[in-house]
């Protein structure tokens, strides 16, 4: 009886023994995983900021009706009459429709690269000028919108 006794001392001192060196690695484990969060936050965050720096140019045009073979530069280029910018087609890097929204009722938006930022923000600037369309027409709402990520 004596024996198995201390037998299962020494099983319980190992166990212990071993039970310390599972809290030191988890604890380390818990260390090196809290460092990656951070590492991982950071990145999203400097991504998310590339990102956004890459649309800088971009303005998102809303309340456009779908048309089977529409020209998007030249319904960009008539909203930007509408709020008295006059553009240039080549003042328009590319434009086109976004993806449908899940709501099938609304109409995708058309995002538009500019050639300049110049160019963009005057556009942008006088998006205001939107609102007496907008109140002749209040079924036919259309807007400008920044291009911005998820995120932002």
């Amino acid at each position: 009886m004596s024996d198995q006794y201390e037998d299962m001392k020494k099983r319980l001192h190992s166990n212990n023994e071993e039970v310390k060196v599972l809290q030191a690695e988890n604890q380390d484990l818990k260390l090196h995983v809290s460092k990656l969060e951070a590492v991982t936050s950071q990145t999203h965050e400097e991504v998310n900021d590339l990102e956004q720096y890459g649309r800088q140019k971009c303005l998102e045009f809303q309340g456009l009706a779908w048309n089977k073979n529409e020209n998007t530069d030249d319904l960009d280029l008539r909203v930007s009459k509408m709020v008295g910018v006059d553009l240039k087609a080549e003042e328009i890097s590319v434009s086109h429709r976004l993806s449908p929204a899940s709501d099938k009722n609304l109409q995708p938006g058309i995002i538009a690269r500019f050639c300049s930022r110049k160019t963009r923000d005057a556009v942008f600037s006088q998006r205001h000028q939107l609102h007496s369309h907008n109140k002749a027409h209040p079924k036919g709402h259309i807007f400008i919108n920044e291009s911005l990520t998820k995120i932002n």
